[in-house]
């Protein structure tokens, strides 16, 4: 029963993270812990993935439905973000997205939102993002798993 609340407990550190926009939730480092624990990098993976998401996913509506919510220098810097993205193949974007979600362990939210706001779908953001971040805490999860290991020698 153990095992299965940790899951849970990665999947909600890793929702969580995707709601602060500020202040970075470092969920990944308890992703970590989990995997040096013995549990399932893969699933680890799977839940912290799919958690950030998920929280990601409120700022792709707040972002889509109104600009309101943001600062005009704030908007303005979303503006520039989104004429760059707009002048290139929308194959290259997919492939920056899931390479930002694999490699940068920072938040979403300012590509999520500002994706929302040119008006990419939903699924067009999500799905590179959720792919490159399974793979990001997946890797967290190895790392926990064997660089305890490697250490312990």
């Amino acid at each position: 029963a153990g095992e299965e609340k940790s899951y849970f407990i990665a999947f909600a550190l890793a929702f969580f993270g995707g709601l602060s926009p500020i202040i970075s939730i470092p969920y990944y480092l308890v992703i970590m812990s989990f995997g040096a624990a013995g549990l399932n990098p893969y699933l680890l993976g799977l839940a912290g993935g799919i958690g950030v998401i998920l929280g990601d996913s409120v700022f792709y509506f707040i972002g889509y439905t109104g600009k309101e919510f943001f600062s005009e220098r704030l908007q303005e810097k979303f503006r520039e973000f989104s004429a760059w993205c707009l002048q290139k193949p929308f194959a290259l974007v997919f492939f920056l997205l899931f390479l930002y979600g694999s490699l940068i362990p920072l938040p979403n939210t300012f590509i999520v939102v500002s994706m929302a706001l040119m008006r990419f779908t939903y699924w067009q953001v999500m799905i590179p993002l959720a792919l490159g971040n399974i793979l990001f805490n997946t890797g967290a999860a190895f790392i926990g798993a064997y660089g305890v290991a490697v250490l312990a020698q």
